[in-house]
């Protein structure tokens, strides 16, 4: 919830903030200390205050790529191993070869659906794909299911 004494300070303190929505903030800051904020400029605080932290997407990613072969056995239940990689025949998870997933190496996570030309560099990603959601719902439910939930949420 927003902190009425001076919300905007509490807010410039997220670490998940983007660049652009911290300039923002600053500038509406300096603002403040001029006169009072307009109530369309305090609903834009207070929108900012109630969105959803950002995911730590490294940490989900790490967490992940320990796992990779059970995300995705999870995600593409379908699929199989071969080799270094896990084959399917697409995002829907049915047996194939069409879509690819890198288990192993720097690269583990990286997937391409031949077929479709559709691609990713990481398991967040493929989730998102695979679901259909945006990047962070996805990276919120992947750390869900990986049991590291602190990482869904960096605030």
């Amino acid at each position: 919830m927003l902190n009425t004494s001076n919300p905007i300070a509490a807010l410039l303190a997220r670490s998940d903030l983007s660049p652009g929505v911290r300039a923002f903030l600053a500038d509406l800051a300096r603002r403040a200390a001029r006169r009072p904020l307009t109530p369309r400029q305090m609903r834009a605080v207070e929108r900012i205050a109630n969105t959803p932290p950002r995911p730590d997407y490294d940490a989900i990613n790490r967490a992940a790529r320990q796992r990779a072969e059970d995300v995705c056995r999870r995600l593409l239940p379908g699929g199989v191993r071969r080799g270094a990689e896990w084959a399917c025949g697409s995002l829907s998870g049915e047996a194939g070869q069409s879509l690819r997933v890198r288990l192993v190496g720097e690269r583990a996570g990286a997937w391409i659906d031949f077929d479709a030309g559709d691609r990713g560099g990481d398991f967040v990603s493929l989730a998102a794909a695979v679901v259909k959601v945006s990047q962070a719902e996805a990276a919120r439910g992947l750390a869900r299911m990986l049991g590291v939930e602190d990482a869904a949420d960096v605030r």
